[in-house]
């Protein structure tokens, strides 16, 4: 391409074909519909300040990544020649060159000289221009978007990522089309009346990509832009022909901003379009902070950008964009460093470390227990069955146990005679009353630690354990709920076996006390001076592992003072627990997600939108301005709705549903459990305060967020689990 004061004519190499298409494909697919006339845009800050940092020579080393033989091209076609019959597209170029930045200059994976950025019209926004004018003065090619131009650099960009460790990245944003079954992206110079003979293919593009010697392939493809003065949409939808020639492209990572039959929304707010400024956020630090080694990987920023366009997409217009990606390859690619997350890794390392060296302590201690039983009260196979034991269990159970058996296993006869008799008994009945009343209890295994001795020896240690008389569930009705010792009411959901759901979300008062008694427990829970500080109003601002955290406490607490018998929990609903409490039993779909794209206009009030009187916290007139918040009322929203509630509102200061269950819709949306979640996601249910649009108010809306994100529009409820199982 052509840079800023060069004599060159067109691009400086012929690379330009590869990175071209690529460009374009992004672009296209992340196509966004115009801002109306009048809106008067405010600069961007391009999504969060970043938290992340780039990965040092020493981990890119690790992972493989040659960042010498790496390479990009970044394609933005905004303006297409008055001839051509295209619309123009806003914000095409911003995401170009936020991109090339991102990469280049932010994340440092690919060279400034290796990078080429071919454009169609000027970036609008003012980080646009300023990040441009970095990415020159630092050394990348900038070029014109037209054809041959484009088709050039291509191929110059595919002989730079000349290593095989190294990465080629190649973002594309433009209109694309499909013609007798070939599918094309546009150059600035391309005609719509002869897309076969002035688009560039996509097989082509795929062709030349694949010469490279990089191993390392990603395309990002943002477009199928809503045209500009039109109201015939469909015309501008991702093609399904278009979107299969895509996924057929084996080798490579493809982000892509939409699916078949959908647009890809931009945002004159964001100045960007949707997809390309929820990556760029992802890469900066919105997503991995939960991942294991600490790298944020193409995967995650991929599933965080999904969800979160999604999401806002939803919210923003009440229609779907539903980004994809292929290549599984392609998701473990790392691309910048989690502070937060590599500090966890370290911590856990460490925690492992402490760990074993109990574990080896407690072998020491059994051992010298064994040899010294003079009296052979120990059964052969102890020490054979309590090393296993310890192999086997993992986690906080294994502090528990470790703990119990470093103090029987003392070198003391009295300790020694009281373990052996232990295992002795094994297959004796031994009741709850039994061990609770022998003469030095501190000195026995607890029942959660002999049940665990039990289940990875396979002796059956307490038999009679499960045949005790202890309700599995306490007796609740929605008229006489059961309350433990904190005032939470629970009641029965019909269709949810064992299970009592709370009929409140987790109120302050009693997450305080938790705060409070636990070490180390999160205060960001407590550090919005703003959100109201009555104690019955939900806990929020509490992420994933604080809500989990909180069952567990809560279930020891339940079991310490009599509530609860050693197989009753609290947990998280699950999505299916969830909905019957609702009052949805009969969801079509084989997951959240599916469930929630077929979700009918129905509501927790019945199925008049909007409700005829108060029934929930909502957003209306009195809550505080919120980024992103559409500014003016839209369409099916809740006009004139007031609840009296700017914010939060007390738990059950709104009418039940007929289980007896408060705030199914409104004052907080809440944690859910999900398998199909992922291990960085947790799935939200309901609505908050910060809601008033129909879609988002409905039973079967549901939404996906980072484990480690916090919200004041996000809480938990919990149910009660008296079968001591997982639920599904």
């Amino acid at each position: 391409m052509k840079r800023p004061g060069s004599t060159a004519p067109g691009l400086r190499t012929r690379r330009g074909l590869a990175a071209f298409c690529t460009a374009m494909f992004a672009l296209w697919i992340a196509g966004i519909p115009p801002r109306a006339a009048g809106d008067d845009p405010s600069p961007s800050t391009r999504g969060l300040t970043a938290v992340a940092r780039p990965l040092v020579p020493a981990e890119r080393a690790g992972e493989k990544v040659d960042v010498d033989g790496s390479a990009g091209l970044f394609v933005g076609v905004g303006r297409f020649d008055p001839v051509s019959g295209l619309a123009d597209l806003r914000f095409t170029p911003d995401d170009a060159v936020a991109l090339a930045h991102l990469f280049a200059l932010e994340f440092k994976l690919i060279p400034p000289a290796h990078v080429r950025i071919a454009l169609g019209g000027e970036p609008r926004s003012a980080n646009g221009k300023a990040m441009l004018h970095e990415l020159v003065e630092a050394g990348a090619s900038v070029g014109a978007a037209k054809r041959v131009e484009l088709l050039d650099a291509l191929d110059a960009t595919v002989r730079d990522a000349s290593a095989p460790e190294g990465l080629l990245v190649v973002s594309v944003g433009s209109h694309g089309f499909e013609e007798k079954g070939t599918a094309y992206v546009m150059p600035s110079d391309g005609r719509r009346k002869y897309v076969g003979s002035t688009g560039v293919s996509v097989q082509s593009v795929k062709d030349t990509l694949r010469e490279a010697r990089a191993n390392k392939r990603v395309l990002i493809l943002d477009a199928c832009r809503e045209t500009l003065g039109t109201e015939v949409r469909g015309e501008a939808k991702m093609d399904s022909a278009l979107r299969e020639a895509l996924k057929a492209s084996e080798g490579f990572a493809i982000l892509a901003s939409c699916g078949a039959g959908q647009l890809s929304w931009e945002s004159p707010e964001l100045e960007q379009g949707v997809f390309t400024h929820f990556l760029l956020e992802a890469v900066r630090g919105g997503a991995g902070a939960d991942s294991a080694d600490g790298f944020i990987r193409l995967g995650d920023a991929s599933a965080h950008a999904t969800r979160a366009t999604r999401d806002w997409v939803k919210a923003q217009k009440n229609e779907i964009q539903e980004p994809w990606f292929e290549g599984e390859l392609g998701r473990s690619i790392p691309l910048a460093v989690h502070p937060v997350a590599l500090q966890r890794r370290e911590e856990a390392r460490a925690a492992d470390a402490r760990l074993e060296a109990r574990r080896q302590n407690a072998r020491r201690l059994l051992a010298l227990a064994v040899a010294e039983d003079t009296e052979n009260q120990f059964p052969a196979d102890t020490l054979v069955s309590v090393r296993t034991t310890l192999e086997r269990v993992s986690g906080k159970n294994l502090e528990d146990l470790l703990v119990e058996l470093e103090a029987l296993a003392e070198n003391t006869p009295r300790n020694r005679r009281i373990f052996a008799q232990y295992w002795r008994d094994r297959r004796t009945t031994f009741g709850v009353r039994t061990i609770a009343s022998t003469s030095r209890p501190s000195q026995l295994p607890t029942n959660a630690a002999v049940a665990i001795m039990a289940t990875n020896t396979g002796h059956e240690i307490f038999d009679g354990l499960s045949k005790l008389d202890i309700p599995k569930v306490p007796t609740a009705s929605a008229d006489k709920p059961w309350k433990n010792s904190f005032g939470m009411p629970f009641v029965p959901v019909p269709g949810a076996t064992n299970v009592l759901m709370c009929a409140w979300e987790t109120p302050r008062s009693a997450y305080g006390v938790f705060a409070l008694v636990v070490p180390g427990t999160d205060k960001t829970w407590d550090s919005r001076r703003d959100l109201p500080a009555t104690t019955n109003r939900p806990v929020v601002l509490v992420n994933s592992s604080d809500a989990h955290a909180f069952c567990e406490w809560l279930t020891e607490n339940g079991r310490s003072k009599g509530e609860l018998n050693s197989a009753q929990h609290y947990r998280l609903p699950t999505d299916t627990e969830w909905s019957l409490a609702v009052g949805l039993d009969g969801e079509i779909g084989a997951s959240p997600a599916e469930r929630d794209r077929n979700s009918e206009p129905t509501y927790p009030w019945g199925t008049a939108f909007p409700p005829f009187e108060k029934v929930g916290n909502f957003r209306d007139h009195s809550a505080p301005a919120r980024q992103y918040a559409v500014q003016t009322t839209p369409k099916n929203s809740l006009l004139g709705y007031d609840d009296g509630f700017p914010m939060l509102a007390p738990v059950g200061s709104f009418p039940a549903n007929r289980l007896g269950i408060f705030d199914l819709a409104g004052n907080v949306a809440e944690m859910c459990e999900d398998d199909s979640a992922g291990e960085n996601r947790v799935l939200v249910r309901g609505s908050s305060w910060s809601d008033n649009n129909e879609a988002l108010l409905r039973s079967g809306h549901r939404h996906f967020v980072d484990r480690s994100s916090r919200s004041d529009e996000i809480g938990f409820r919990v149910v009660l689990d008296g079968s001591g199982g997982k639920a599904k």
